[in-house]
């Protein structure tokens, strides 16, 4: 039939020599478990899949991983824990080791607040401890909890990230809870915060001696939200 092809004969032998190089095989992309365990021991040292590859290529001759497998194997393996513990269990856990100064707060046996501090910006904290700003992330997990994050500055005006809060409200207790917690790192002389009625009062609760002070980019974002419609389009040019 017109535009249909059809098989005649199958030979079982090959017309030409098989190929030496294999790199372009999928089974020579495959982790061995060995190169598995090297991949995560890199990760927990803070090494990006590229760093990684780098450090592969040295080590093993042979191999022909690509940055991108690398990627798909710690993702492969973090998806794995998760389903294993639970994303909030899995952060428990991680935040519990020595490296870590962190609290975690029930409410009726839920998680209701975490924080937690790295060893190394808790030592900053100490050195730097007049000055720190209070400012949130959102949409950086799917329990919809916002991120309170806290920034120190050194005397150089360097910034560096000093502790991290999840809460799963924004009301005075919650503040209050870590507030508290980052009372038993520091006590610092002036926090920046943007208005948010409930942290201020809860840092004149827990920090009475602490000016407060609010963030001039908050300031300029809420005026450039709510006096545009005073003045005409020129005036406001």
């Amino acid at each position: 039939m017109k535009g249909v092809w059809a098989v005649r004969k199958i030979s079982s032998s090959h017309n030409h020599k098989l190929g030496g190089n294999l790199s372009g095989h999928a089974v020579k992309h495959r982790l061995s478990e060995l190169e598995k365990a090297k991949v995560q021991a890199l990760d927990g040292q803070g090494l990006t899949p590229k760093d990684i590859l780098c450090i592969f290529r040295k080590e093993f001759a042979n191999s022909h991983l690509t940055a991108r497998e690398i990627y798909n194997e710690l993702v492969a393996t973090r998806a794995k824990e998760l389903r294993a513990h639970g994303p909030i269990k899995t952060l428990v856990e991680l935040i519990s080791c020595s490296d870590y100064f962190s609290k975690v707060r029930l409410v009726e046996g839920v998680v209701d607040c975490v924080f937690f501090m790295h060893q190394s910006p808790v030592s900053m904290c100490k050195t730097f401890s007049i000055v720190f700003l209070l400012d949130y992330k959102y949409k950086t997990n799917k329990f919809g909890m916002p991120l309170l994050n806290v920034v120190g500055i050194t005397s150089t005006y360097a910034t560096f990230n000093a502790g991290f809060a999840f809460l799963h409200a924004k009301n005075k207790e919650a503040y209050a809870w870590v507030l508290e917690q980052f009372s038993e790192v520091v006590t610092p002389k002036v926090l920046y915060t943007n208005r948010e009625l409930a942290l201020m009062n809860g840092i004149a609760r827990i920090f009475p001696g602490c000016h407060n002070i609010l963030c001039c980019w908050h300031i300029n974002k809420n005026i450039l939200a709510n006096c545009k419609t005073c003045f005409s389009n020129v005036e406001w040019q």
